[in-house]
């Protein structure tokens, strides 16, 4: 708007380093990552569009190729959100289907009328800005092929590559969220399927009537046994996690290997991504020593308020199929498997968890996507 004051060149610069982050983190749908307060509303994917537009318009002239990129990635983040107002009767300000009277997934200031007019807002923002003449170029995540950490404000890794993206929380806010993985998106899938967000035990969003948060943390990741017997968890640690992280890339695809430790236990994560797969490994050591068996904790939909998630188990895993789209999760036949019955909520539905145990204490997961769902 025209400003030329003493802050300009700080702004400026705050917005060139945002904007930028911005689009190496959004998923390749354009989506916003899960967490905090607000995750989930629909009006961030809103301030995503104006933003990017905002910033073709700065790059219009001095790099049109970023400009480009930013004008995709205002474009993948309105279609991002677009079922929730043009499919849903009524309108969603939430990415769940459950009645908005039922303010299932919402902060207790998340009014409907008030977070569904802060989304037109920024859309009539993103409009007023909007360069058509640009010509769209490929945005980071659609590229992918790399991992960004942005530690340790924000204890966030974020994975991308193949059409797949990984979204972790390395030491999360407990009020919100879980440590671990929170997060597996498939391109074209919606953001609650397979895995939209993590669980936390004692959330400050409201749930649909019979609808409960676990009564632990829950993530995708290990749980076990503690020295003094006691069960512990990956996804409870919100205090006091040192972190070690380590890119991997070769021949087997894009991946990370994060290595928490609290007191004297350690947990060794490896995360790899190929197309349409995710391939995940764990370990857990206490004073050096491997605990053994180790249990995995497996999140999946059941239900998001309207459609309910189909699931088949063969012989050594399970699929699951979704508003036309099909996830299989797959591990080693010496791995025992037990389907829990407790159903969990989180901002986007009702999940329920598979419980693996590996005797050995190396547990090994392949979650992957039907080919003719990516590429």
């Amino acid at each position: 708007r025209g400003y030329n004051g003493p802050l300009r060149g700080l702004l400026e610069e705050i917005l060139r380093r945002g904007n930028q982050t911005l689009l190496l983190f959004l998923s390749p749908d354009g989506f916003v990552p899960f967490g905090g307060r607000s995750s989930q509303f629909n009006f961030q994917e809103a301030i995503a569009c104006a933003l990017c537009e905002l910033e073709a318009h700065r790059y219009r002239q001095s790099d049109p190729r970023l400009a480009g990129a930013f004008k995709r990635q205002a474009h993948r983040c309105v279609n991002a959100i677009t079922p929730w107002f043009r499919d849903s009767t009524p309108i969603r300000h939430i990415k769940n289907q459950f009645n908005p009277e039922s303010r299932h997934g919402c902060d207790t200031y998340g009014q409907y009328s008030l977070y569904s007019l802060l989304a037109t807002s920024y859309l009539g923002l993103a409009a007023l800005y909007a360069d058509d003449t640009l010509a769209e170029q490929p945005t980071p995540s659609e590229i992918g092929g790399y991992s960004l950490t942005l530690l340790p404000a924000f204890h966030k890794v974020f994975l991308c590559a193949e059409n797949t993206y990984v979204e972790i929380d390395t030491q999360a806010d407990p009020h919100h969220d879980a440590t671990g993985i929170g997060r597996i998106l498939f391109t074209g899938f919606p953001p609650e399927f397979p895995l939209g967000m993590s669980f936390a035990s004692h959330p400050k969003c409201l749930f649909a009537e019979g609808c409960s948060a676990p009564e632990t943390p829950v993530a995708l990741g290990p749980t076990w046994l503690g020295a003094d017997g006691a069960p512990d968890s990956l996804a409870s640690w919100s205090e006091d996690v040192q972190l070690e992280t380590e890119t991997i890339r070769d021949e087997h695809g894009t991946g990370m290997r994060i290595r928490y430790r609290k007191g004297e236990t350690t947990v060794n994560e490896t995360i790899r991504l190929s197309m349409g797969k995710v391939s995940l490994d764990w370990t857990v050591a206490i004073n050096g020593q491997p605990v053994c068996p180790l249990a995995i904790t497996l999140p999946y939909l059941v239900h998001d308020g309207a459609e309910t998630t189909q699931k088949a188990k063969t012989e050594n895993g399970f699929d699951l199929d979704f508003r036309g789209q099909r996830v299989h999760y797959r591990w080693p036949s010496s791995v025992q498997d037990q389907d829990e019955k407790n159903a969990y909520a989180n901002r986007h539905g009702l999940y329920k968890t598979h419980r693996l145990v590996s005797p050995s204490g190396l547990c090994h997961v392949e979650i992957f996507a039907k080919p003719e769902t990516v590429g």
